[in-house]
């Protein structure tokens, strides 16, 4: 039994011997099929901030974070296997492994379109574009130099996707400088420009004072995750303009650049007009048919254009029937266009001047740069800038820096002479007047008064009541003198490795005086002294009541801000985790004064005015009537305060999933009090996921595929506005006592318009930057935007409306950008596409109008909200052709009918089932641009082509009104002039006496709504590179010499009457030429 028993004891060992055996071998095989590989990771090209690696095993699935020049270590579970080794802006490499592969080392390589790693600077922190989900359009220091001219926001105009300049749009709204929206508009009645920073801080200056030549680049922030940590001010989008630095350890480099813009002169017979002799025949027919009776009877002091003078003298008996003739064919001969063009217009000419300084050692860099820039305008106008720029960093410890900043801007501008059109007679513009005789001498025009009357009032005791174009611009003066003074310094501590502290301060004071300075020699002061004398015609003795001398009108503005930024930076990288948060508390204040005054009997030298009783009336000695003399004198404060808190955090896994958040808190003294004491921050949140960096992804040809999703909300303040009432103190002309008016009242709910964002965005590269670029779609919904409500007035009497935040709007569209890399190899060349889709419309309004689509009944460049229909649109009448009669028709229940009143009342209460129809938007729907880049040996070309789509604008229509008044018509000689031309033209007959209703019902007929697409040809840069070296004993870094031609017109437009649709009753911008040489040493 014992026996049994120790077999089965036996048996039962061997068993687990062998199974233990069997279970070794398996563990042992297993191990033969692992193996560590160990190495470091170098890169060509040294930078400030070496990228982060990732390491990836596609077969053993498996990835880490590596840094450059540090040991690395990764495990693989199966062999043999390949290794991926990614960084943004280097080329992606992949090695192969088995069980005999020893140390990896690899080398990477920059990318060809990278070889600098794009830093995103959104005036609170800077990061890499791979570390960020916010939407944002990065402008390289290339693409700028690709344009010229003195205004930088001139030269991001058709090269970045989502930014527009909406051109020929009434600018009415004094927020809206620039005329520039990002993604289409975000306000009705609010501030339409975007915010402009520069170096971290908002700019409440001129841009126009900034120097092109000192940016390096510009970012624009276009989606709520990007912009909202700028809060209250960033709704309508964000340009940060980011201007250039030294680098710690880097020899002087001495940079030069000048540069000459030639624009042509402008060319005003392109202008459309009509013949003078049709002009003359107007004019004699109205005259015949007594249309100047009533000023000639009424007002024989006032002036009337010389056809009319001569008429009336042939009436009056003065001058025969054959003189009469002869002097009108001698007026048709004449040409005011020619006039102007021939005395008021030239070429003109930019000359820009820039010389920069900028190195380092080890403990501080800086950088110095001057720059002169002159120019001459086409009207003979002068203007002047001068920049300093200087910046300088120092440490004085390895974890203490010191930031300084200083720019100054020193500007004056001399008006010049008349411009087109300018010269009127009592609104009358005549297109045959001359300025000079035959010899050249300057001619008399008169404008107010008739020469019968100037000729012979005070009997030769006034001045001389003659006005004379040619010459009076030397009398008549406009200057304006700016400075601007820009402080900003910073000091940065780094507590730990991970963690810093910086304070920020900066400080802005821009000046700007004008003078407009009529000397007594001039028209101007000549009229206003002769028309307050009094002449005692006994005695022949004039009284002043003006002072004799010249009338020297002054103002004075100043804008003065102040910012003080505490910020926490936090930045740390662990295992395959990073983290990167800022926090901190701003205060900025913004003080705008002005103020302004009139003097009169002004002397230079000796420096002496006169005495005016700006109270009391005086006769007026043309009229008689009792009038008084303007003051003119103002005084104005804005004091503007904000305080915010804010935060943004970034949170990276695995290099491949981006979480980011933002918020910020805006508190002011704009809002009511209401506001102030809400908690509601504007915030953000996004998601990026790279998709390329998985694993499982393992599509050789894409070598990036990120998905970002973001939303968040950002505002916009209108800085005009006040929650608390406003009056306007003044001191009456009867009385001379003081008074108060209350121009806005008590707004406790006012606070910021409010504009929330969803962005999804598709970032891709095909075959290492062959072919890449970003897709995007965005949903934008604002809400709480300035809009007018109903308000009791027999409580504030001034208006029956307030403005509150009660309307809203919502909009989406989308970006395109796409981007090819260098092809070819003795001549290379690259392409970029830039497309951008937009459309929008009012969700919200109070008013009747915001629901009658008869609002829309205009030439679509005002702002005009109605329900479910865009900012920016257009609505017409159906056209029903000319009747026999050559009047305009449109349909009346159906019927072709020239009854204009029951027409408009028709429109205003059936709308589109009635006799209107909506056209479509009057901005751009899709709009965006086509560059090429041309590479051979040292020669580079670029060609920049934009176009607009899917928009309509008004053509000029011919008015039966405006002719009358005196301003030609181009079509008057197309018109209906007998019948059966209404089968020939759709121009109405000229009618006398006219229609009001007539003429408004045709120029908003559909008939003369045209489609805008248009395909334009904005430049072509030319550059060839005479030296460039990169060796130590060189002079030259780099000598080139470059030229660009600008604004060279339409190649293509979508309607037939070869308008423009930017410019359809103006002239387009001159075309330039410009020459330069650009050089470092």
């Amino acid at each position: 039994m014992r026996s049994l028993n120790a077999k089965k004891t036996e048996m039962k060992m061997r068993s687990i011997f062998i199974f233990l055996l069997l279970l070794g071998s398996v563990r042992i095989s297993a191990q033969e099929t692992e193996k560590i590989i160990m190495g470091k990771v170098s890169m060509t090209k040294e930078t400030e901030r070496p990228p982060s690696i990732t390491i990836m095993a596609l077969l053993s699935r498996v990835s880490i974070a590596a840094k450059i020049g540090e040991e690395y270590q990764i495990t693989l579970s199966s062999l043999p296997d390949t290794l991926l080794f990614i960084a943004v802006g280097y080329d992606t490499l992949r090695i192969p492994v088995n069980k005999n592969t020893g140390r990896v080392n690899p080398v990477m390589h920059a990318s060809v379109q990278q070889l600098d790693e794009v830093i995103i600077n959104t005036g609170y922190q800077k990061r890499k574009i791979n570390e960020q989900n916010g939407s944002v359009a990065q402008i390289s220091n290339e693409t700028l130099n690709s344009q010229t001219g003195s205004n930088i926001l001139a030269r991001i105009d058709g090269v970045s996707s989502s930014l527009i300049f909406n051109k020929g749009k009434s600018n009415s709204n004094p927020q809206n400088s620039t005329n520039i929206s990002i993604r289409g508009l975000s306000t009705i009645n609010g501030p339409l420009d975007p915010l402009i920073v520069l170096d971290n801080f908002i700019y409440e200056g001129d841009v126009a004072n900034i120097n092109p030549n000192d940016v390096e680049s510009v970012s624009i922030l276009k989606d709520a995750a990007a912009a909202s940590i700028w809060g209250a001010r960033a709704g309508n989008g964000v340009i940060v303009i980011n201007t250039k630095t030294a680098r710690y350890n880097q020899p002087l480099q001495i940079s030069f650049n000048a540069n000459a813009v030639l624009s042509s002169k402008p060319d005003l017979f392109k202008i459309p007009s009509m013949s003078t002799s049709d002009y003359v025949e107007v004019e004699s027919l109205l005259f015949n048919k007594g249309y100047f009776d009533s000023q000639i009877n009424t007002s024989p002091f006032a002036a009337l254009t010389p056809a009319v003078e001569i008429l009336l003298k042939r009436r009056q008996g003065k001058i025969s029937a054959m003189d009469s003739a002869a002097q009108i064919n001698s007026l048709k001969l004449g040409n005011t266009t020619k006039s102007y063009s021939d005395h008021f217009y030239r070429s003109a000419m930019l000359q820009q001047y820039n010389l920069a300084f900028r190195g380092g050692g080890a403990n501080n860099q800086y950088l110095f740069s001057a720059s002169y820039d002159q120019n001459g305008s086409e009207n003979y106008g002068q203007s002047d800038k001068l920049n300093f720029r200087f910046i300088n960093t120092y440490k004085p410890l390895q974890n203490l820096s010191i930031q300084t900043g200083f720019f100054y801007t020193n500007a004056k501008s001399l008006s010049g002479r008349p411009t087109h059109n300018s010269i009127q007679i009592n609104g009358r513009i005549p297109n045959y007047l001359g300025f000079t005789d035959g010899q050249g001498n300057p001619i008399a025009v008169a404008t107010a008064l008739s020469s019968n009357y100037t000729d012979t009032a005070g009997n030769g005791r006034l001045l001389n009541w003659k006005y004379y174009p040619a010459e009076d611009y030397l009398y008549n003066r406009s200057t304006a003198r700016g400075q601007e003074v820009y402080l900003n310094t910073g000091i940065s501590y780094q507590l730990f490795p991970f963690l810093g502290i910086e304070v920020k301060y900066q400080y802005q004071k821009q000046q700007q005086e004008t003078q407009n300075l009529a000397e007594e020699e001039s028209y101007w002061a000549r009229n206003l002294i002769n028309s307050f004398s009094q002449l005692n015609r006994s005695t022949g003795i004039v009284k002043y009541i003006v002072p004799m001398g010249g009338i020297n009108t002054m103002g004075i503005s100043t804008v003065r801000s102040q910012t003080l930024r505490g910020q926490i930076n936090f930045e740390k990288s662990w295992n395959v985790h990073s983290l990167s948060a800022i926090g901190g508390i701003e205060s900025r204040e913004a003080l705008t004064e002005s103020s302004g005054n009139t003097l009169y009997g002004y002397r230079a030298d000796p420096l002496t005015s006169g005495a005016v009783d700006f109270v009391g009336t005086y006769p007026n000695f043309v009229t008689g009537n009792s009038e008084t003399i303007s003051n003119n004198t103002n005084l104005n404060s804005i004091n503007n305060r904000f305080v915010s808190f804010y935060a943004n955090i970034v949170y990276r896994l695995d290099q491949r999933y981006t979480l980011t958040t933002s918020a910020r808190r805006d508190g002011s003294n704009i809002f009511g009090a209401g506001t102030n004491d809400k908690w509601k921050p504007l915030w953000s949140v996004g998601l990026g996921w790279e998709l390329s960096a998985e694993p499982f992804f393992r599509i050789k040809a894409i070598s990036l595929l990120k998905l970002t999703a973001t939303y968040g909300k950002s505002g916009n303040v209108d800085l005009s506005r006040s929650a608390i009432p406003i009056a306007t103190y003044g001191n009456s002309t009867v009385t001379g006592l003081r008074f108060a008016r209350i121009s806005t009242i008590s707004n406790p709910s006012l606070r910021w318009e409010e504009s929330a964002q969803l962005n999804l965005r598709l970032d891709f590269s095909i075959r290492n930057q062959l072919l890449s670029g970003s897709i995007e779609y965005y949903r934008k919904k604002g809400t709480d935007l300035y809009g007018l409500s109903p308000y009791d007035y027999t409580t504030w009497g001034r208006s029956s409306t307030v403005t509150q935040n009660i309307a809203g709007m919502l909009g989406h569209g989308v970006d395109i950008m796409l981007q090819t890399k260098d092809f070819g190899e003795g001549f290379r060349y690259s392409f970029s596409v830039l497309h951008s889709y937009n459309v929008s419309k009012t969700t919200s309004y109070y008013g009747s109008s915001a629901n009658q689509l008869t609002s829309l009944l205009s030439n679509g460049s005002r702002i005009t909200p109605l329900i479910g229909k865009p900012l920016y649109a257009i609505a017409a009448y159906k056209w029903a052709g000319l009747s026999a009669d050559g009047d305009p028709m449109g349909y009346l229940n159906g019927q072709a009918s020239t009854d204009y009143m029951a027409m408009a009342a028709e429109a205003n209460t059936k709308g589109t089932d009635g006799n209107i129809v909506y056209i479509g938007p009057a901005s751009p729907v899709h709009f965006g641009s086509l560059i090429g880049n041309f590479k051979w040996l040292r020669f580079t070309a670029t060609i920049n082509l934009s176009y607009k789509l899917g928009y309509y604008f008004t053509k000029p229509a011919f008015s039966s009104q405006a002719l009358i008044g005196g301003i030609e018509q181009a079509d008057y000689a197309d018109r209906w002039k007998k019948p059966g031309d209404e089968l020939i033209t759709d121009i109405p007959a000229f009618n006398y006496p006219n229609s009001s209703d007539r003429d408004a019902f045709y120029a908003t007929s559909e008939i003369n709504v045209i489609k805008g697409d248009h395909l334009r040809l904005r430049y072509i840069n030319l550059s060839y590179r005479i030296f460039s070296s990169s060796k130590k004993r060189s002079v030259y870094s780099n000598l080139e010499i470059y030229g660009n031609i600008a604004n060279l017109g339409i190649l293509w437009r979508a309607n037939k009457d070869k308008l423009d649709p930017d410019n359809p009753a103006t002239l387009p911008p001159s075309r330039t030429i410009s020459l330069g040489i650009r050089s470092n040493f």
